[in-house]
């Protein structure tokens, strides 16, 4: 509840060694949408995300 009324966003860099699962990725994870949200289109967008990452082959 307390993220809710947060006014602004938040950056975390997280550093990461070499060939430590990030190959190709660059400096950029994919972190996904929200999972719970008030609004239809997001969650049918994090249900659709989530079936695509589930074909997906782990690396």
């Amino acid at each position: 509840d307390a993220a809710r009324r947060e006014t602004v966003s938040t950056l975390i860099d997280i550093k990461v060694l070499p060939k430590t699962m990030v190959h190709k990725y660059g400096s950029w994870w994919n972190v996904g949408v929200a999972q719970s949200a008030l609004s239809e289109r997001i969650r049918k967008v994090a249900q659709m995300i989530n079936e695509k990452r589930a074909q997906a082959r782990d690396y």
